[in-house]
């Protein structure tokens, strides 16, 4: 006679009672639609990578869920809808400047352009940017206009190498000190500029 295949979270190591813990935890309902369990039990959604359990699912949203899924790639999907609800309601307001597209609503203090949506206020040059942004980096504009959100003229690049870019077009460090070979400290681990002068006023303080 075959063996009776255990239920998925007694095959991950979940008691009844871890799992009572675990949806009490989240209100009683699945961790990402909050719905509580109607017929069946939540299922035990875990990391297949390292077997970690990471909550309680209802059944559509664990067969919705990749398993593969990371945070970058879940970034990169919302910014793939909210991009797409937002174009449908005619809230990308744009015009072309040359190759450019000159962003027609809000700017930030620092000059870039900003829409709220569903209450969050997003970065349109990060909405309009096309596949992943890793943990650690940045959009940069290749134009070198802030206001640009045209996606062939943004580029997803290293944080550490986005400052190297911008701060070798700088004649002098932000306190006003000049970067010449004599005043410039280069970092070993990174590469990046350090200003002699500045670093000598901090020692001081």
């Amino acid at each position: 006679m075959p063996t009776k295949r255990k239920p998925r979270a007694a095959q991950l190591g979940v008691t009844d009672a871890e799992y009572d813990r675990l949806l009490a935890a989240q209100g009683g309902g699945c961790a990402i639609c909050g719905n509580p369990p109607k017929t069946r039990r939540l299922h035990v959604d875990h990391d297949h990578k390292t077997g970690r359990v990471r909550g309680l699912l209802c059944h559509r949203d664990n067969r919705i869920l990749p398993s593969w899924a990371t945070v970058d790639w879940l970034d990169a999907a919302y910014r793939y809808m909210a991009r797409n609800e937002l174009q449908t309601a005619g809230r990308l307001r744009y015009a072309t400047q040359g190759e450019c597209w000159v962003w027609l609503r809000a700017i930030s203090s620092a000059g870039y352009p900003v829409i709220r949506f569903r209450g969050q206020l997003l970065y349109v040059h990060r909405l309009m940017s096309r596949g992943l942004i890793p943990k650690g980096h940045v959009v940069h504009h290749r134009c070198e206009h802030r206001w640009c959100v045209n996606p062939d003229h943004l580029e997803v690049m290293p944080h550490a190498e986005h400052t190297r870019y911008h701060a070798a077009d700088a004649a002098t460090c932000k306190r006003g000190h000049p970067w010449t070979p004599e005043n410039t400290y280069l970092r070993p681990d990174n590469g990046l500029r350090q200003c002699r002068a500045c670093i000598r006023l901090r020692s001081a303080a």
